[in-house]
């Protein structure tokens, strides 16, 4: 059962496009027949489960991860209907239901919203007195807790990533590390559907603005760049983080006869006429994108270039996984590499 219900988690919150979403399907029809014959559960349980299976299939377009990473600004919301989210908190904390008339209804309605509104300003209030002490990051103290709590994940897990410069303006970014099952007494952590991901950035110039893209996509979803994006960067500046997640923004936007406010309008403008388009970056750090050409001549770069920790092998794995879809597990690709190892050593001979 736990191993199911971690199958349906990764679908909600992990698996990154449709490939992974369909054969982590596949993998779990099989699992169940396999346990089925083996007598690990009953043909109860086994029903069961295959019902969830298919509400859970039939809900895709509602929860899946890989089509709620490209809804802008979503955050972390955990579905793709902008109306859940109300809904739920109208019928557990207001008591809204259809025993009410519609103008009792209504009332109740525009009380909660009201009421919301003053808590979310009250509690912006509150964090502009405060800020991360101890943070490294520079301007943390400018950005909201939970954003500076987001940066330092994003920037400590960048190290963990290898990367490869593959063309003048793209970069490969992967990270083949798989944490390991805790209380696996059934040993099914081998055939757990869990998927290697290589990500692409690539830097783009809209009009004087350069802005890097990540196909991972948090950066469009979040307004927070990616650790695959610092990965290339290394480095964090201001301009990287979107305006909602400033301090000043919730307190300050709208305010009457406001200089602050009329400059948060008109970043909020700038930032929607261009939410698809990634991160921005400063020229500074675009220089910085750039350090792997470092002592290289034009003429003489041969692409890819790979960081001083990535092998040759690293690099044929991150293309082997790309070229699947990341649709590879840590299991098959170990087979793959084993195999083809083997097989030259078998033409060398």
């Amino acid at each position: 059962g736990d191993w199911v219900y971690r199958v349906f988690m990764h679908c909600a919150c992990v698996y990154e496009n449709k490939q992974q979403y369909d054969k982590a399907h596949q993998i779990l029809t099989a699992m169940l027949k396999n346990a089925l014959e083996k007598n690990h559960f009953t043909k109860e349980q086994f029903e069961a489960f295959a019902a969830l299976q298919l509400k859970i299939t039939e809900k895709e377009r509602y929860f899946s991860y890989y089509i709620r990473k490209e809804i802008s600004m979503t955050f972390d919301a955990m579905t793709t209907s902008p109306v859940e989210s109300m809904n739920s908190h109208l019928k557990k904390f207001k008591k809204v239901s259809g025993k009410n008339s519609i103008s009792r209804s209504v009332q109740i309605m525009t009380e909660g919203a009201d009421e919301r509104v003053d808590n979310i300003l009250k509690k912006s209030q509150r964090e502009l007195q405060m800020s991360v002490i101890g943070s490294k990051l520079p301007d943390a103290h400018l950005f909201s807790r939970k954003c500076v709590f987001m940066l330092h994940y994003q920037f400590d897990i960048r190290k963990k990533h290898k990367c490869a410069m593959i063309a003048d303006h793209s970069w490969l970014v992967w990270n083949f590390q798989v944490p390991s099952f805790e209380r696996d007494k059934y040993g099914l952590e081998e055939s757990f559907p869990r998927f290697l991901n290589v990500f692409q950035v690539n830097l783009v110039a809209i009009g004087n603005q350069s802005f890097l893209q990540c196909d991972c996509r948090l950066y469009t979803r979040c307004g927070i760049p990616c650790c695959h994006v610092f990965k290339v960067t290394d480095t964090l500046s201001r301009e990287m983080i979107a305006i909602q997640h400033w301090k000043a923004f919730p307190v300050y936007y709208g305010s009457d006869n406001s200089n602050l406010s009329k400059s948060l309008m008109r970043k909020v403008i700038w930032q929607e006429s261009n939410e698809c388009s990634g991160t921005p970056i400063s020229s500074s750090i675009k220089k910085h994108c750039y350090r792997m050409l470092s002592g290289k001549l034009s003429s003489e770069i041969i692409y890819p270039i790979l960081c001083d920790d990535v092998t040759s092998l690293d690099y044929q794995k991150a293309n082997y996984v790309l070229s699947t879809k990341n649709t590879v597990t840590m299991k098959q690709l170990n087979e793959h590499f084993s195999l083809v190892t083997q097989e030259v050593g078998e033409t060398s001979t």
